[in-house]
């Protein structure tokens, strides 16, 4: 752990900015595999299982708020701006973008999408289910609301 927690700290601000909730390839695996692998040795690491728990419920937190103000998301025009997990990739795994966009092509959403670099694996993943954006303006024209799924998506 020490290596990872000298990792942090050299990074400083610039790697914990606060999210909808973390994703990509390693960090969850590692929470996950690291949980698992107390549980073998007949331990609990209750502070990573809790980041595990929290991150869950982070990724749905938005359209929790939203459906407070829509009882459902059918016909509406939404905006999704930041696709990735984090800046400057277009690696989707884990992101939680993905299964709030699923839940809103399932619920009838009319889902414009922008990132400048996610575009082409977001075309791989959603086809014609939702359009694809050049611009954050092109995207939030005619928007009835837009949810801003990771920073420095500009």
């Amino acid at each position: 752990m020490l290596p990872f927690i000298k990792k942090i700290i050299m990074k400083g601000k610039r790697y914990l900015k606060a999210g909808i909730g973390y994703g990509g390839a390693c960090f969850p695996k590692d929470t996950k595999s690291l949980l698992w692998q107390a549980k073998e040795h007949n331990y609990e690491l209750l502070t990573v299982g809790a980041t595990i728990d929290v991150n869950d419920k982070q990724k749905s937190i938005l359209m929790k708020k939203a459906k407070k103000y829509y009882n459902t998301f059918n016909n509406l025009n939404i905006a999704i701006l930041g696709t990735t997990f984090k800046p400057g990739t277009d690696d989707l795994r884990e992101s939680p973008s993905l299964s709030n966009i699923s839940l809103l092509v399932n619920d009838g959403a009319n889902i414009k999408v922008y990132d400048p670099i996610s575009l082409k694996a977001m075309k791989n993943l959603y086809g014609d289910k939702i359009s694809y954006c050049d611009s954050v303006e092109e995207a939030l024209k005619d928007a009835d609301i837009c949810f801003i799924y990771r920073v420095g998506f500009y």
